[in-house]
Parts: structure tokens; C-alpha cells; sequence
């Protein structure tokens, strides 16, 4: 799981109960394969032992947890890292960013579609959908993915 932006917990890394690290045994690679499989998924909340997919409560806080998720990764692993890439790999770093910036600013859109689309569903649970301070005023937004290019964000050009 994902604790704070920062901080990975998986028992192979001794920051959650279960099998650790056994420095005879282990490989960097068991890490990776373990982030990729319990994290990087379409509902990483549901790996926690004991949360339900079908218990309408726990489908809120997934949804929540994810929104907090992506929330961090635009804060530190895009714009932390376009801003002040980490020294050694900057000009990895914005190669990478400069060519798939189509594809992060795809994926920001769709995040962003989501926010709408939820906040839409909340609003009309509230009974909001029919006029008043809530209907006029428009939806928060998170982030305005459109704003990393206009920034200068996401180089159209290497360093």
C-alpha cells in the first residue's frame, strides 16, 4: 500500500507484516514485480487483506484512495520531478516526460473526466442537480492537466 506520497508499504520491504527482505535471497526485481502487482492495478485498495470490492463503503474509500493516489503522483512523481528532477537522472527524466507527453497528458485528462463524472454523481445524490449556489458554481478541480504544456511543464524539446 501506499502510505503518504512517500512511503511504500510491502512486507518484502519490512514496512508491512508479513515475508521481508532476506538479504541472501532477495532481488530488487521482487520489489518491482510486488509494486507492479499489488500497486500499479486498477483497485490497489482491495489488496489490503479483508477489504470487500462488493461492500458499498469500501467502494467509497477505494474511490477515495485512488483520487488521494493520483493526487500524489502529479505532485511528486510529475511535477516534483519536472521541476527539480533528481539530479542523476534529469536528463533521463526529461526525456521521458518530453516523449510520452502525450500519453501523461492523456492520462491527466482521463483523471480529470473522472473528478467531473464524480463529483457530478455526488452532487446529484445531494439533490444539488437542480439549481441553486451548487448548480452555478463549477467543480473543484484538482489540477488543469492543459496547465503542464502551457508552463512549459512538459518540454516539447530535450534539454
Amino acid at each position: 500500500s501506499i502510505v503518504d506520497p512517500r512511503k511504500v508499504c510491502l512486507s518484502l520491504l519490512g514496512t508491512w507484516s508479513g515475508p521481508s527482505w532476506i538479504p541472501e535471497k532477495s532481488t530488487l526485481l521482487q520489489v518491482l514485480v510486488s509494486i507492479q502487482s499489488l500497486i500499479l492495478v486498477q483497485d490497489p485498495y482491495f489488496n489490503e487483506p479483508g477489504y470487500d470490492p462488493s461492500d458499498a463503503g469500501q467502494q467509497a474509500r477505494s474511490k477515495l484512495y485512488d483520487k488521494q493516489i493520483r493526487a500524489a503522483t502529479l505532485k511528486v512523481a510529475i511535477l516534483g520531478q519536472m521541476k527539480k528532477p533528481t539530479p542523476l537522472f534529469e536528463d533521463c527524466i526529461l526525456d521521458h516526460f518530453r516523449l510520452k507527453k502525450r500519453r501523461i497528458l492523456k492520462q491527466l485528462d482521463e483523471w480529470e473526466s473522472s473528478e467531473k463524472e464524480d463529483e457530478k454523481k455526488k452532487q446529484a445524490s445531494e439533490g444539488g442537480g437542480g439549481g441553486g449556489a451548487a448548480a452555478s458554481s463549477p467543480p473543484r478541480r484538482a489540477f488543469n492537466p492543459h496547465h503542464l504544456v502551457a508552463q512549459g511543464g512538459i518540454r516539447s524539446s530535450a534539454k
